[in-house]
Order: C-alpha cells, then structure tokens, then sequence
C-alpha cells in the first residue's frame, strides 16, 4: 500500500463489507468500475460516502447519492473511510414494540444503532430501561450488531426492512 493508497470500506446489499484499496486521484465512478459495480445494472446503483445519523438529531435524513466523476479525495474518503451501494436511495423501516408500530425512512448507509436509538427515543422508553432492548429482524432470531448498516441488510432490489425491538438476553453464569 502506498502512501497515499485509501482502505476503502466498501457496503452492498446483503453482503459483508470489503476493504478495497483506492488512490485519493481516482473518481468515484473508476473505483467502482474496478469493482464490476456498474451504474447501469437492472438495478440502478446509488453510491452514499460515509455514515448517516440525522434520525438522531431530529431531522429528516438529508444523506444525498454522491457524485461518482468527483474523486475519492474530493469526497473527503481519507475521513470517511465507507461507501454505500445500494439499489435504494432510503430504506424504509418499520419497528415494531409492545403493540406500537414505528415506521421511518432511513438512508443505507445509516446503522442498526442509528435505528435502534431513534426507535428506544420515539417509543418513549424509560433510559436505564432502554439499553436493554436490540432490534432484531421480524420473523427471525437474527440480531445484527449495532455497527451494520442498514443497506447490508436488504436484497437486492428490496427497500424495506421490519423488525421487533427486543429485550435482549444476556448469559446468566
């Protein structure tokens, strides 16, 4: 690795994250073209750089699809070290607890954590109560760790997630 060489984290749908090594000079659109992710696939790709965390802050989630002829410095991707590709540019998350349901629009490239937080907050869950509850998906025993985004788990060509949030078991010993 040179040392100007990026270790780029890269996020697609249903798959575990790669690092892939990229120079600061190359566009965004060259990088990916490397990869074999074309633009012009059945699904339409969307590139997001970084994390996204506005549910967190009260606002609309304003994480906008990149500019792929720009380059991976003009990205700032030296600090934000991941790229999202996702055929969705939001992901549309239904939580479900006690009876409520809770639904929001979240970009792919935002975390279970972001998600779990926003739901813990607007289901008025008690502080010291809530740290004890996880989203787990609907239907299934699966708990994704709090650092996977959102975009690793849909499908390809799916743009919605469903999940319950609950209390989450800790080993007695």
């Amino acid at each position: 690795m040179s040392a100007n060489e990026l270790e780029v984290f890269v996020h697609l749908s249903g798959k575990r994250p790669t690092v892939v090594p990229a120079e600061p000079t190359e566009t965004l659109r060259s990088f990916l073209s490397r990869l074999e992710i074309e633009n012009d696939s059945p699904h339409d790709i969307l590139v997001f750089v970084g994390e996204c965390d506005h549910a967190l802050t009260g606002g609309e989630d304003s994480h906008q699809p990149a500019d792929l002829d720009l380059t991976l410095a003009d990205h700032d991707l030296d600090k934000h070290h991941h790229i999202h590709c996702s055929s969705c540019p939001e992901i549309e998350t239904v939580i479900h607890f006690a009876g409520k349901e809770l639904s929001r629009k979240f970009s792919p490239a935002a975390t279970v954590e972001v998600a779990t937080q926003w739901s813990r907050v607007n289901l008025r869950l008690d502080a010291a109560a809530a740290s004890e509850f996880v989203l787990q998906i609907s239907g299934t025993q699966n708990r994704p760790r709090p650092s996977q985004h959102l975009g690793e788990l849909i499908q390809v060509g799916e743009c919605k997630l469903t999940f319950e949030l609950v209390k989450e078991m800790t080993p007695q010993g």
